[in-house]
C-alpha cells in the first residue's frame, strides 16, 4: 500500500509530515487532506482575522501529488470601534 506525507502550513510555519499515513486510493488521500483543514483553522483561530492554511501530499519519491488550501478572510464594514 503507498505511503503519503502530509505536509501541513498555517500560521506557524510548516510542520513537515516524516512518518507518512498509508492510503489505498486518491480518494482517500484527498479526504484526509481536506479534513485536517478545519483541524488546522479550530487549532489557530481566533489569532487575528485572516488565516491562510494548506496541505500538500508528497508521495513515497518526495513528489508532491496533492494540494489543500483554505483561506479566511474577515473585516469589520464600518468605522466605529
Amino acid at each position: 500500500m503507498p505511503r503519503y506525507f502530509f505536509d501541513t502550513y498555517g500560521e506557524d510555519g510548516l510542520f513537515r509530515d516524516e512518518d507518512g499515513i498509508e492510503c489505498n486510493t486518491k480518494a482517500e488521500v484527498q479526504r484526509r487532506a481536506i479534513g485536517a483543514l478545519p483541524d488546522m483553522a479550530r487549532d489557530e483561530l481566533p489569532e487575528g482575522p485572516n488565516h491562510d492554511f494548506c496541505v500538500e501530499v508528497r508521495n513515497e519519491r518526495g513528489d508532491i501529488v496533492f494540494r489543500s488550501r483554505f483561506s479566511l478572510r474577515s473585516e469589520w464594514l464600518d468605522d466605529e470601534d
